[in-house]
């Protein structure tokens, strides 16, 4: 059985440990969010992919419900054809990088993108890039929030 002594001695060293370490991880945190240039991204964006197929721009528009907490974003779209994830972290420097999947069943198009978000917080531009059945696509995409 453990003395009150040796039981006293762990907890003082708990305590020291403790609270420096849970006190860095908060003004970590704080000093972080004060200084991010973005602004709340949950809610409903309109997106807006290009992509080159047999030679050809195309376009596609979707709508994504994103939902964000502290730095992380994570969002979905569906459109009757695909259904999208997207999972990000929110940069201090106003950018949203993370990566994205078509989560239907028998798919395989999935990759990364990097957005730059407006000042404002209303709208991201970047790009994409993505894995799918004939190889490697990039092309450009617009958030603008609804």
């Amino acid at each position: 059985m453990k003395s009150p002594i040796f039981i006293a001695v762990i907890a003082a060293i708990a305590g020291t440990l403790i609270k420096p370490i849970a006190d860095f991880i908060f003004n970590y945190f704080t000093y972080q969010v004060s200084r991010s240039k973005t602004r709340n991204l949950t809610g409903r964006w309109r997106t807006k992919w290009s992509y080159i197929s047999d030679g050809t721009l195309k376009e596609h528009a979707d709508e994504m419900q994103i939902n964000q907490t502290l730095f992380y974003v994570r969002g979905q779209a569906e459109d009757g054809m695909h259904k999208y994830i997207v999972r990000a972290r929110v940069l201090p420097d106003g950018i949203m990088q993370g990566e994205w999947r078509d989560i239907q069943p028998h798919t395989d198009w999935y990759g990364p993108f990097k957005l730059y978000i407006q000042p404002n917080g209303t709208k991201m531009i970047g790009k994409w890039l993505g894995k799918g059945s004939d190889g490697i696509r990039a092309g450009d995409w617009v958030w603008e929030k609804m």
